[in-house]
């Protein structure tokens, strides 16, 4: 089936366009979506599955409303799945609101981390002790393996892979085997 990504940093008119010659998937930020709606560049009413991904980090980041007014805008015998890393009370709240008859699946034991997991902390205080951290660290942590690095917005995400990209390569930041 064909996929939109529904998203800001693209055009509306481009969407639109997109949303209007039909798909079957459509992954979208929240307030893009509603956008969407609002502009009369797509309706929910065909919308036979929702999916909202990561519900705890959605109300973290404010987003309880808008997704409150896209599920009033969906078909009512639709099927909600809502996954979450973390259950809290608010989630669990929110997820008997949104959903019909929740069935609550948890992988695992709930509350605690996985045993195949190594988890490290540390506090850096500021963007550039963070980054200096990450630069310095950077060859260590791709010679250990694929590397994942979770920012908190797209402007944080677009500036990081720039710095990164215009970092030395792995093997001339740490005096490794350039040869020459």
């Amino acid at each position: 089936g064909r996929a939109v990504c529904v998203t800001g940093g693209e055009g509306k008119y481009e969407m639109t366009k997109e949303l209007k010659r039909g798909c079957e998937v459509a992954v979208s930020t929240p307030g893009r979506l509603i956008d969407m709606v609002k502009a009369k560049g797509t309706n929910l009413r065909r919308v036979t599955m929702m999916v909202l991904d990561e519900a705890d980090k959605m109300l973290e980041m404010g987003f309880e409303k808008q997704v409150s007014s896209i599920l009033e805008n969906v078909r009512p015998d639709r099927q909600t799945l809502m996954f979450s890393a973390t259950f809290g009370k608010r989630v669990e709240r929110v997820a008997n609101r949104w959903l019909k008859n929740p069935v609550r699946i948890a992988v695992g034991r709930t509350g605690t981390s996985s045993e195949h997991v190594s988890q490290h902390v540390m506090v850096l205080p500021t963007p550039s002790s963070k980054m200096a951290w990450l630069k310095e660290m950077l060859p260590t942590l791709v010679a250990l393996g694929r590397l994942l690095i979770f920012v908190s917005s797209r402007s944080d995400c677009e500036s990081l892979a720039s710095e990164i990209r215009n970092s030395p390569p792995a093997s001339a930041s740490s005096g490794g085997g350039g040869g020459g």
